[in-house]
């Protein structure tokens, strides 16, 4: 009986951990979100940065996402699955601190959109795999219990982002863009997310 609990609680501790680990994951859609904040702190940087430059930002992270899906598979074969998750959620986390440090719109780019899709090619099954282990008969409840936090997570962060960048909820001024107060923020808001991001997944490696 003892066992058989420890057995019931690990494996409910995993569907949690994928949950927290997809919860990341999940953020690919954020960018949608606080495309406002993002482009407006990128436009006073360099004012020939607009939305149409910026918007293909998600569009470009959900494609590079999909490519790399099979980077996961291929690299979980030769390193395990513990290290792919490692190296994948790490690239997650960095990418939003590592944003906070471009200066040109290539530079958000590639930092941003490229750095994520790459952690979230290499992370995305491995939660799912894990819990299937557990849950042999019922792979459906299993991936459908991870894969609300892929739907959480941009929900929650936006609260976040907005309460750290936009306190007061200001509209943006005449021309489309926030004031400099506000995009004076937005590197706090992604280094927080970064770090945010490193502390759950962690977590959520550990239950897996």
């Amino acid at each position: 009986m003892r066992v058989s609990t420890l057995r019931k609680v690990h494996a409910y501790g995993t569907l949690l951990g994928g949950m927290m680990i997809h919860l990341v994951l999940g953020c690919v859609f954020l960018f949608g979100a606080i495309t406002d904040y993002l482009t407006s702190y990128l436009h006073k940087l360099s004012p020939d940065v607009s939305y149409d430059d910026t918007f293909p930002v998600l569009p470009v992270s959900l494609v590079l996402s999909n490519l790399f899906l099979p980077l996961g598979r291929i690299l979980a074969q030769k390193i395990g699955i513990g290290y792919t998750l490692a190296i994948g959620v790490f690239f997650c986390s960095s990418a939003p601190i590592l944003a906070s440090f471009s200066n040109t719109l290539w530079q958000f780019y590639l930092s941003y959109a490229v750095t994520f899709s790459v952690g979230f090619g290499l992370a995305y099954v491995i939660p799912i795999v894990c819990a299937w282990e557990h849950f042999p008969d019922r792979k459906g409840f299993a991936t459908g219990a991870i894969l609300v936090g892929t739907g959480l997570g941009p929900f929650f962060f936006n609260l976040i982002a907005d309460k750290i960048v936009n306190p007061e909820g200001d509209s943006p001024e005449k021309d489309g863009y926030y004031a400099k107060d506000i995009t004076g923020r937005v590197k706090e808001m992604l280094r927080f997310l970064g770090l945010a991001w490193l502390v759950i997944s962690g977590v959520g490696m550990v239950l897996l």
